[in-house]
């Protein structure tokens, strides 16, 4: 199994304006470095909860079909919708599925992919990169990420605008209680089916 993003967000959770007031930064001086720390914390955020955040697009590469009908599941929820669906036949020729071949399940946490009613997967060879599935996935735009994800981010960012260097010296430090990982922990994706093979 394999996964790429193809197409990163358009926006952050978190605006320059907002993380400029959560670190009491005014003026324009620290305008690049602030939009470098949005980013990385808003992708670092994804990677510990195994979320998408805002609307992106990833490529799901399989070997084969799932057996008997099993549903596919779809890493980086919440699920939006299906871009692309293709596999490689027996003969060694793509395959596209359609919107009527198969059910996806947006509400599901994960995202599913199952065949169409009464319907099964198609034979694919078994090769890497048999099923290619594109997808787009995130809670939308900005608006949509929940408050305490973006909350969290605010934390982040203004916690790496403070420390500047990967070890403070002569200082004791005590994480908040109810700070970053307390936030992200209720949205942090624990299902084992999306990390087999990754």
């Amino acid at each position: 199994m394999g996964l790429v993003r193809t197409i990163a967000p358009a926006t952050e959770p978190v605006s320059l304006a907002e993380a400029k007031a959560q670190c009491r930064i005014d003026g324009t001086d620290e305008n690049d470095l602030l939009t470098a720390l949005i980013a990385a914390a808003r992708g670092h955020l994804e990677e510990t909860t195994w979320r998408a955040f805002i609307t992106q697009t990833w490529r799901l590469t399989l070997r084969e079909f799932p057996s008997c009908g099993e549903p596919i599941y779809l890493p980086r929820p919440p699920a939006i919708a299906i871009t692309s669906f293709t596999y490689v036949d027996s003969a060694g020729a793509t395959q596209t599925l359609t919107s009527d071949d198969y059910q996806l399940d947006v509400a599901a946490e994960p995202g599913t992919l199952e065949p169409a009613y009464g319907e099964s997967w198609p034979a694919a060879r078994c090769q890497p990169a048999a099923v290619t599935i594109t997808y787009t996935a995130g809670f939308g735009n900005a608006a949509a990420v929940p408050a305490d994800l973006v909350h969290a981010l605010k934390l982040l960012i203004g916690h790496w605008s403070e420390n500047r260097e990967a070890v403070v010296t002569g200082t004791i430090a005590t994480e908040l209680p109810l700070a970053v990982q307390a936030l992200v922990a209720p949205w942090t994706v624990r299902d084992e089916r999306l990390l087999e093979g990754l």
